[in-house]
């Protein structure tokens, strides 16, 4: 099928006929992540994927504009829309004052690959789309004449007189009255600075690419900081292109203006999406074998498959856990929890976990080769090693730049569903400093809420966030966690870790997929607690604030419906039943009689 190639103009000519199309030819749509920069064409229709890092205050520009012909004095009214600079040949000039004139406002959104997607996850993206884009790219250049990328070199001189975006003196880009790109301010270098090559990603990713999203009649209503989403749209990235400045009459918002098209392209959104769980990696079934796997809801699975997965992963996690099934327990309801809903202070479904008596003498490089698994089988995770010098060193909260106006993205500016292990078994004595008192706070703040305070310098911006936690430690952690196991190892495995780990490694390459598919649906799976048990695990709940010497509070209670849920769901149910609740009660009892062991 050929590929659908509207330009800006057809669109707005022809905007319901297209919205109509675009809802078939989405997913054949190139896409920007995986595309060399030599296939990057100026006006065509692409889609990005990432998170939104950044969000600037609406701008206003020529929605329509009047040009005339410097020679004949002929005048015609042309569309500023879906495009950042405004264009018309060398014997035309823009009537800034026309009556004709309409302005418009746009929303601009700085958008960053998505953070933290593991390495197996971004291969399959990078698979599935770099053979999109290659089969695109054939199909147009077979249509239009044109040798592939894989049979040309790049070559600046490669554009034609005939081509429309071309900076030929066919056409070029009306910039003021001059028509010349505007010079340097006085004491701005010509060159790139160091803010135009930080592409401002919250965790280093050489491989990831931004983009600016321009978003147009409120289409950005549901569109959120931290929000993942797949837009498509007309790519902008002209390196010639400048902004119209008119006198004043529009002032460039600069965390925009500042980023070289060359480097940030733009993309004028016409289609959004979001994304979450099994979509950040697309259902193709018909080209990828792979995600025909990963693409099933639970419901759609029997309940003797659902039991086989469960149990398939708990003995993985098991063997991770150096034979400890009751940590292995709780590892799972780790990674398939997520917040599902908040009440007034309280945050529902989040779940963080303090994993602690690690065979550290035996094995010191422990957590980090727990963490090499659980990268195998989550879709975003992000492993940091906290130390005195980490924690000083490291910035982890986003800070609002006023001289810039760009949001300095920090280590936890994360998207909901990435998993965050912190390791602390380096943490030495010392002291810690400013930054690392601060950092401190954001992560137990994380822990606790489930909330991060954004600091904007006269003021700190609380934005919800759903980052389950996992802490690897000696002792009970210095970050308090909802829920502290006491890992009692099998010592026959304790003598062999790194020999077990790789061997796991090896029995995963056969049980790989559907474990992540598991993974991935059973986090999004619906519960819900019926009238009768809330009836009996009140009666429960009851029954044990009056035994003797009972310890007991309401977060206790919340602590065991956290765990109930997740209990369920994991078992593949849409609610707790009797003998579920009965076996949650006997895990709780199990962790805690460690602990109380040990503090004896």
């Amino acid at each position: 099928m050929d590929p659908w190639n509207p330009t800006p103009e057809y669109w707005e000519a022809n905007e319901s006929e297209c919205r109509s199309r675009l809802k078939d030819a989405w997913d054949e749509i190139p896409v920007v992540n995986y595309m060399p920069d030599n296939l990057l064409v100026n006006k065509k229709l692409v889609r990005f994927r990432g998170m939104i890092q950044d969000m600037f205050s609406p701008v206003y520009y020529m929605q329509q504009y009047e040009v005339v012909n410097v020679n004949s004095s002929e005048s015609s009214v042309r569309s500023g829309k879906f495009q950042d600079s405004l264009l018309c040949t060398d014997d035309e000039e823009v009537v800034f004052d026309s009556v004709k004139r309409v302005n418009g406002e746009r929303r601009p959104m700085y958008c960053v690959s998505i953070p933290c997607l593991n390495s197996w996850a971004d291969e399959e993206c990078k698979k599935i789309f770099s053979r999109l884009n290659k089969s695109n790219d054939k199909v147009e250049n077979s249509t239009s004449g044109k040798r592939s990328a894989e049979d040309v070199e790049m070559d600046v001189d490669s554009s034609g007189p005939n081509d429309l975006n071309s900076t030929s003196e066919t056409k070029r880009h009306c910039v003021g009255t001059s028509g010349t790109a505007p010079a340097p301010k006085s004491g701005e270098s010509s060159t790139t600075t160091k803010l135009e090559t930080d592409l401002n990603f919250p965790v280093s990713n050489p491989k990831g690419k931004a983009c600016i999203l321009n978003f147009y009649d409120s289409m950005d209503e549901d569109v959120k900081l931290n929000s993942i989403v797949e837009v498509v749209g007309f790519l902008a990235n002209d390196p010639f292109q400048a902004p119209v400045e008119d006198g004043g009459d529009f002032e460039m918002d600069d965390g925009v203006s500042k980023l070289p098209p060359s480097l940030v392209p733009r993309i004028h959104v016409v289609g959004v999406k979001h994304l979450d769980g099994s979509y950040i990696v697309p259902a193709i079934p018909a080209k990828c074998e792979y995600l025909k796997n990963l693409k099933y809801l639970v419901a759609d699975k029997t309940a003797a498959d659902i039991k086989r997965l469960r149990n398939e992963l708990k003995f993985v996690l098991t063997q991770l856990m150096l034979g400890d099934s009751l940590a292995a327990e709780y590892l799972i309801f780790s990674i398939i929890s997520k917040v599902f809903l908040r009440q007034d202070l309280t945050v529902l479904g989040d779940f963080s976990l303090n994993i602690t008596n690690l065979p550290l003498q035996s094995c010191p490089s422990y957590p980090n080769l727990v963490y090499e698994v659980l990268a195998l089988l989550l879709l975003q995770s992000h492993y940091f090693q906290m130390s005195i010098s980490s924690m000083n060193n490291t910035k982890m909260i986003p800070k609002k730049d006023y001289q810039t106006n760009r949001l300095v993205s920090g280590m936890l500016q994360l998207p909901a569903g990435t998993h965050l292990v912190l390791d602390e078994t380096k943490f030495e004595a010392g002291m810690l400093r400013d930054q690392g008192v601060h950092n401190a706070k954001a992560l137990s703040t994380i822990i606790k809420n489930q909330k991060m305070d954004y600091n904007f310098q006269y003021y700190n911006l609380g934005i919800d966030t759903d980052v389950p936690v996992i802490i690897f430690s000696e002792a009970k952690s210095m970050l308090t966690c909802k829920y502290q196991v006491k890992l009692e190892p099998d010592p026959s495995s304790v003598a062999v870790v790194e020999e077990m780990m790789l061997s796991l490694k090896n029995y995963l390459k056969q049980h790989i997929n559907e474990l992540r598919a598991f993974i991935l649906s059973i986090k999004s799976k619906e519960y819900q607690l019926s009238a009768e048990m809330s009836k009996t695990i009140e009666s429960d709940f009851v029954q044990m604030r009056q035994r003797p010497g009972a310890k007991v509070s309401p977060d206790d209670l919340h602590s065991l419906l956290v765990v109930g849920r997740l209990y369920a769901i994991s078992h593949g149910l849409d609610s707790l039943d009797p003998q579920s609740w009965s076996e949650v009660l006997q895990l709780e009892e199990q962790r805690k009689a460690r602990l109380n062991s040990s503090a004896r």
